[in-house]
């Protein structure tokens, strides 16, 4: 996009964000938004969070017998 607009304020513009975080995202290749709403704006998936329960012995697992 950048080449196509010619500055990052634009891109940014196009995308819904600050010229900064589209910045970021087109040239820090390890750089993840964590903002739902910014992930969203980047057409990136949600980062879900999901508990795994610890059995007394350590062990990830299920208390229901797995």
């Amino acid at each position: 996009m950048y080449d196509e607009l010619g500055t990052w304020q634009a891109v940014g513009e196009a995308l819904g964000v600050n010229k900064a975080v589209a910045y970021r995202y087109a040239t820090e290749p390890t750089w993840e938004p964590k903002r739902p709403d910014l992930r969203g704006k980047l057409g990136l998936p949600r980062i879900e969070k999901i508990e795994h329960l610890r059995l007394d012995d350590g062990t990830f697992g299920s208390k229901r017998g797995g």
